[in-house]
């Protein structure tokens, strides 16, 4: 080994030295950046070849960076509905553009601050178009059934750009009413109760439907419309044809319902705006059985719950997003609407990813797309809305590994000073 070979070997590891601490530094910069993955680093020795096995040759050493894009950040807690982090495996798809393109490009993140801009897109931080799969009405409806695996996107180029707002407005017309009351057992035949029930139509308009009990014999009631339609939200008649089926209750002599037929309403005709109302409007009066709904006890008249499904017009407010992945538009009058699906980005080897600014990465053929998968299925992770990821980078490691790397700065600068003083020396023999 040479004493200029010493020098070399200084050299780079000053070098490597240096790199290291970039890399450091680096990462206590993005400590309080959302979604960031800290990168740590290897060193690899250097080795010349040398020309016999008692020979030696110095070479050094290098730095390698190792990306930490795997590792999961610590999930905290926002006031804000479409913050949303991941707890698991994926990533999100994002596009710098509103209509994603093969010029604009597709980039994926764990940076999940998203906020809704002005044309009611979901946009992080960084100015970046959270992308997502539009629902159908099949889509729409089997998820408000109960089934939330609807995602059918396969490739990148089939998301959009998420707009939350796509509904302005929305109304739900009533399709079932929840009575319980009490129908006093000892009234006499022909005694009779009335109980006003709020029913929507298709386009939101509120109108009160008026049910009366009279008793016809023993345990047996009668339910009949005494005004022969409606009445709307200012009290005026609307002549709807009402027709209730079936038009009689009975009760068992432990006071529960004994009638087992389901009863509906319908009401034909339109209403002053146009509008209908549902084709059949289901009347839950309890179960057949029990007393879990309308009773006949020897007590007085009451009703202890009239409710019913209809909603009235509201106007967009915000949107929210399920474990799922299923994106919903939620309006001022309390109705959900999903419309669209979030995919996760799913990679082999996701510490192979290329990183990008602004805290995106794009595929490398060493990443391994496998695919888009929906939250909470299969090996993806789950969505946690109201929540953001935290920065993985540990700080106390970080300034303990900043101590090494400068000791280890310091000692390589110390060889090329030796090595210095020893060329120095030989220069000298020649004197």
């Amino acid at each position: 080994m040479s004493i200029t070979g010493a020098m070399q070997a200084g050299i780079s590891g000053l070098q490597a030295q240096s790199n290291a601490i970039g890399l450091i530094s680096d990462n206590i910069a993005n400590m309080n950046t959302v979604g960031y993955k800290r990168s740590d680093y290897q060193f690899a020795s250097l080795v010349s070849q040398s020309s016999g096995s008692t020979d030696f040759s110095s070479g050094g050493v290098r730095a390698i960076a190792v990306p930490l894009i795997d590792q999961q950040g610590l999930l905290q807690s926002t006031s804000n509905s479409t913050d949303l982090a991941i707890s698991g495996d994926g990533m999100f798809v994002v596009s710098p553009d509103q209509t994603a393109s093969a010029s604009t490009g597709t980039f994926f993140t764990r940076a999940g601050s998203f906020r809704i801009n002005e044309s009611g897109f979901l946009v992080n931080s960084a100015g970046y178009f959270l992308q997502g799969e539009r629902l159908s009405q099949t889509q729409r409806d089997n998820i408000l059934g109960g089934d939330s695996r609807q995602l059918s996107a396969t490739s990148l180029g089939t998301l959009e750009s998420t707009q939350v707002n796509l509904l302005t407005g929305s109304a739900l017309p009533t399709t079932r009413v929840n009575l319980d009351a009490n129908l006093p057992a000892n009234d006499a035949v022909g005694d009779a109760h009335n109980v006003a029930i709020t029913l929507f139509d298709q386009a939101g308009g509120s109108y009160s439907l008026d049910l009366t009990f009279t008793k016809t014999g023993a345990g047996a009631w009668s339910i009949t419309n005494p005004a022969g339609g409606l009445r709307d939200s200012n009290g005026t008649a609307i002549a709807n044809a009402v027709t209730i089926a079936p038009a009689a209750i009975a009760f068992n002599a432990d006071s529960s319902l004994a009638t087992a037929t389901a009863f509906t309403v319908a009401i034909a005709g339109a209403t002053p705006s146009g509008s209908a109302f549902s084709p059949s409007i289901d009347l839950d009066f309890g179960t057949s059985g029990d007393v879990d709904g309308i009773t006949q006890f020897d007590a007085d008249f009451n009703v202890a719950q009239n409710t019913q499904n209809g909603l009235a017009y509201g106007s967009f407010s915000t949107a929210e997003v399920s474990d799922a992945g299923v994106i919903s538009a939620v309006f001022s009058n309390g109705q959900r609407i999903p419309i669209y699906i979030l995919p996760f980005a799913q990679f082999t080897n996701p510490n192979g990813l290329a990183r990008e600014a602004e805290n995106v990465f794009t595929v490398t053929v060493e990443a391994g797309f496998q695919g888009l998968t929906q939250p909470k299925f299969g090996t993806a992770g789950k969505v946690a809305a109201n929540s953001l990821e935290q920065s993985t980078v540990d700080l106390a490691q970080e300034f303990t590994n900043m101590i090494v790397a400068q000791r280890s700065y310091s000692a390589n600068g110390k060889i090329i000073t030796t090595a210095d003083e020893m060329l120095n020396e030989l220069v000298q023999l020649k004197r």
